[in-house]
C-alpha cells in the first residue's frame, strides 16, 4: 500500500491511502490508519456493496484495538450509537458504520455455532455477489444446521451486554455519548396495545428492519419466581417477516442467562433475589433476505418489502415493561400548576402547567399557555411559549426554541438552536436539530431527522418521516430516504408530491395479513380479526367488509392530534342498525364518533360533562357506498354525506383535547369499525382519509368522485 499526503483526512482504495498529518498519530496511535487499511484489502475483492464497506472497516479497527490493547485506554471504539440505531438494517445509511458487531460475532462465535469463527468475516465478504444481500451469501457460507437467522439472534442476545470476549472494554467505550437521546432510544418502552391491555407492541419506529434488532427492558414483578413472555409476530407475506427473540436476565454480579430462541409463543426464565435487569432482545430475520441500498427512488423506505418494519407484541407474566423516567437533580421546587419539578434556576409563569412527573431544569424559559406533561423535559437554555406542548418522553434543550400551537410528543428531540412553530408537530422519535425550522402544519414523525442553516425550512402540510434527515426547503409530500454524506436528496423531495393537507389515507389498496397501509406516509393502522378484502374501483376503490363481532381496524393516535381535522370514509351498509363506524378519544368520555342509529348518521363529541352533535336526517341507503366527512375548525363542525352538508353546527371541543396521556401505560382508542366498548361495525368500508385542515365544500365534492 502506498501512503501519501491527501485533502482528505484518511482516504483509501486499491493500492493507494491517503493522509493528513492528524490521521497518523502514534500515541496514542491513528485508528484511520487500520480503518483505511481494511478498505485497500475490500479493495481486491468484487461484488459487496458499498453499503457493507464501513463498517467491515470498522470492524478491522476494532481488531487492531484489541491486538495492541496495551496502547489504549480503552481497547474498543463501540460507538454510543450502536445499540441505539441497531433496529436499522445493518446496511442502513443511518447505521452502516456502526453495524460492525456483527463480524464480530461471527468470528469470535462466543456460542459455538458450528462452521463460524475466525476467518467466517473474510469467507462472507468475498463469497457475496454483486446486489445480494451479504446475509444470502451466508447461507452458502455457514453449514446447514445453523440458519443465519438463528445467527442474528444470538448475536442480538449477546449484544445486550456486549458478552464477548473484550467485554469490559466493549461496555466502557459505549457508556459515552448523548445521554439524553440514547436513554430514550437504547431501550425501546413497550407500548400498551389500546384494544388489549396485557398486551404490549413494539413502536412502529423502533421495530426492527431485516438484520436488525430491538431491545427492551423488564422489571421483575416483587417475589416473581419466574418471566414469562407469549411473543406474537405480525405475519407479512411481502417482507417474509419472521423473529428470533431471547429473553436475557443478568444478575447483580453482572451475569447473564439466556433463554432459547423463540419466533412464537411463549419463553420462560427462572428468576431468583440475585437476578436485577431483564430484556428481551428481538431480531428480524426474514425467512429470505432482500437486497436494498441506499437509493430511495429505488428502494422506498415507504414501500420495499426489504426496508419494511417488523412489527410484534408480547403478553409478560412475572414482570412488567419499563416505562423510561428521567430524574431531577440540583435545587427547585414543585411548580404550583400541575406539581412538576422546576429548577430554581429556571423561569416558568403560572400559567403555566408543569405535570406532575414532568421537569424544567437549568435556565429554560416556560412562558404564557404553554404546557409541560407526562415525563417530558425542558432544560439548558431552551424556550417554549405561547400555547406549545410539549408530552410524552420528549425533550427540548439547548438554545431551542418551539411556541404558537406546536406540539413535541412521544421520544422526540428538539435541540440546538432549532425552532418548532405554529402548528408543526414533533411525533415518535424525530429530531430536529442544529438550526432546524419545522412550522406551519408540518410533521416530522418516525426517525426523521430535521436540521438545517439559516434560511432553510420544512414547513407546509410536509410530513418528514422514517429515515428522513435533511435540511432542505420542503412544503408539501411525504419524504423518506438517506444516503451517507447527502441525506435525503433534493431531487427526492422534488417529485414527492401529494394533496394538500392530507396526513394519512388508508385507500386500501393491497391486501396484507397485518396492516392497512398508508398509501404515501407509513402511518399505518392494525388490521384486527382478519376483515375481508375486497378489490374495488371507481371512487371507492377497494374496501373490507367487516363481521360485527371481532373485525376492525386500530388506528394511530397522530391522526387525531389536530385542532382542525377533516375525516372522510366511504361507508356501504346492509341493514338499517345502530352500529360505530369510527371512534377517537382518550376514552368514552373524552372522544368523538360518528356512528349510525338506525341507519341515520351521527358526529358526537363528548369532553367530560360536555356533548355536543351534528345528526343527519334521513337514514344511509342500503347496499349503495356513501361518503361519509366531518369537517372541524375554528369551534365549528359540518357533517357531510357525499358532497352534501346534512348537519353543522358548535362543536367547541378540539380533536387533540380527547388524546389520552402521552405515555407508553396509558393507550389512546383510535378505531374504524368499532367503539370503545363492545360495538362492532357489520357492513362494508372503503378509504378512510384524514386531513389536517378543514376541507371546503369543493374539496369534498372532489373526493366524492374519488379525488384526493
Amino acid at each position: 500500500v502506498k501512503i501519501s499526503a491527501d485533502t482528505c483526512f484518511a482516504c483509501a482504495g486499491g493500492t493507494g491511502m491517503g493522509l493528513q498529518p492528524g490521521a497518523a498519530e502514534p500515541n496514542p496511535p491513528s485508528l484511520a490508519v487500520a480503518h483505511e487499511l481494511m478498505h485497500n484489502f475490500q479493495s481486491s475483492t468484487t461484488g459487496i456493496h458499498g453499503q457493507y464497506w464501513e463498517n467491515n472497516a470498522n470492524y478491522g479497527r476494532e481488531r487492531y484495538m484489541y491486538w495492541y490493547a496495551h496502547l489504549f485506554t480503552v481497547a474498543s471504539n463501540l460507538e454510543a450509537f450502536q445499540p441505539a440505531t441497531s433496529h436499522w438494517d445493518h446496511g442502513h445509511g443511518r447505521h452502516y458504520y456502526l453495524s460492525w458487531p456483527i463480524w464480530l460475532y461471527m468470528d469470535e462465535n462466543p456460542d459455538g455455532l458450528k462452521s463460524l469463527g475466525d476467518g467466517t468475516a473474510g469467507r462472507a465478504w468475498v463469497e457475496t455477489k454483486e446486489n445480494e444481500s451479504m446475509y444470502s451469501a451466508l447461507e452458502r457460507v455457514i453449514d446447514d444446521s445453523v440458519s443465519v437467522q438463528d445467527m442474528l439472534g444470538y448475536m442480538a442476545r449477546r449484544n445486550v451486554t456486549w458478552n464477548y470476549s473484550q467485554k469490559a472494554a466493549l461496555n466502557e467505550s459505549v457508556s459515552h455519548g448523548d445521554k439524553d437521546i440514547l436513554a430514550r432510544w437504547t431501550r425501546a418502552d413497550l407500548r400498551r396495545r389500546p384494544d388489549a391491555s396485557d398486551v404490549w407492541q413494539v413502536s412502529e419506529e423502533m421495530a426492527p428492519m431485516q438484520t436488525g434488532y430491538t431491545t427492551h427492558e423488564l422489571i421483575p414483578t416483587p417475589g416473581s419466581s419466574k418471566v414469562i413472555v407469549n411473543f406474537r409476530g405480525l405475519q407479512d407475506t411481502l417482507s417474509k417477516a419472521d423473529f428470533r427473540a431471547s429473553l436475557v436476565v443478568v444478575d447483580q454480579n453482572g451475569l447473564e442467562r439466556y433463554s432459547p430462541l423463540f419466533r412464537a409463543g411463549d419463553a420462560c426464565l427462572a428468576l431468583t433475589p440475585e437476578d436485577s435487569r431483564i430484556y428481551v432482545a428481538v431480531a428480524a430475520t426474514p425467512e429470505k433476505f432482500s437486497f436494498i441500498s441506499w437509493e430511495d427512488d429505488k428502494f422506498p423506505y415507504q414501500s420495499h418489502p426489504g426496508k419494511a418494519r417488523m412489527l410484534y407484541e408480547l403478553k409478560i407474566e412475572g414482570a412488567e415493561p419499563v416505562e423510561y423516567t428521567p430524574t431531577a437533580s440540583g435545587e427547585g421546587a414543585a411548580h404550583p400548576n400541575g406539581g412538576g419539578f422546576v429548577s430554581k434556576s429556571a423561569s416558568v409563569a403560572a400559567t403555566v402547567y408543569v405535570g406532575p412527573k414532568a421537569m424544567v431544569l437549568g435556565r429554560a424559559k416556560v412562558l404564557a399557555q404553554a404546557r409541560i406533561e407526562d415525563y417530558a423535559l425542558v432544560k439548558d437554555d431552551a424556550t417554549v411559549a405561547d400555547n406549545a406542548i410539549i408530552s410524552g418522553h420528549a425533550i427540548v434543550r439547548g438554545k431551542a426554541s418551539v411556541s404558537g400551537f406546536a406540539k413535541v410528543r412521544d421520544y422526540a428531540t428538539v435541540s440546538d438552536s432549532a425552532r418548532v412553530q405554529e402548528n408543526a408537530r414533533v411525533l415518535q422519535r424525530a429530531l430536529v436539530i442544529n438550526e432546524g425550522i419545522l412550522k406551519g402544519d408540518a410533521t416530522a414523525k418516525g426517525l426523521a431527522e430535521v436540521n438545517g442553516s439559516a434560511g432553510s425550512f420544512a414547513g407546509g402540510d410536509a410530513v418528514l418521516d422514517g429515515d428522513y434527515g435533511a435540511g432542505h426547503n420542503v412544503t408539501n409530500g411525504f419524504h423518506y430516504g438517506f444516503v451517507p454524506y447527502g441525506g435525503t436528496l433534493k431531487e427526492w423531495i422534488d417529485t414527492r408530491k401529494a394533496p394538500a393537507n392530507l396526513f394519512a389515507a388508508y385507500s386500501f389498496d393491497g391486501n396484507r395479513e397485518s396492516l392497512a397501509k398508508d398509501t404515501y406516509g407509513t402511518t399505518d393502522a392494525y388490521l384486527v380479526g382478519a376483515p375481508v378484502w375486497h378489490e374495488g374501483t371507481g371512487a371507492v376503490g377497494s374496501y373490507y367488509t367487516f363481521d360485527g363481532k371481532s373485525q376492525y381496524l386500530v388506528l394511530d393516535r397522530s391522526i387525531s392530534d389536530f385542532s382542525e381535522l377533516t375525516l372522510s370514509v366511504w361507508v356501504k351498509i346492509d341493514a338499517l342498525q345502530d352500529q360505530p363506524i369510527l371512534f377517537l378519544g382518550a376514552d368514552e368520555l373524552h372522544s368523538m364518533s360518528v356512528a349510525l342509529a338506525n341507519g341515520v348518521v351521527s358526529f358526537v363529541t363528548k369532553n367530560g360533562n360536555l356533548t355536543e352533535q351534528l345528526k343527519s336526517v334521513a337514514p344511509l341507503k342500503i347496499g349503495e357506498w356513501s361518503l361519509l366527512t366531518v369537517t372541524l375548525a375554528g369551534g365549528q363542525g359540518a357533517l357531510y354525506l357525499n358532497d352534501d352538508v346534512v348537519a353543522e353546527g358548535k362543536i367547541s371541543t378540539r380533536p387533540d383535547q380527547l388524546l389520552a396521556p402521552n405515555t407508553s401505560q396509558d393507550a389512546q382508542h383510535n378505531y374504524l369499525g368499532r367503539d370503545a366498548t363492545d360495538g362492532r361495525f357489520r357492513g362494508a368500508l372503503g378509504g378512510l382519509y384524514v386531513y389536517s385542515r378543514a376541507l371546503d365544500a369543493a374539496r369534498i365534492a372532489k373526493l366524492s368522485a374519488g379525488t384526493l
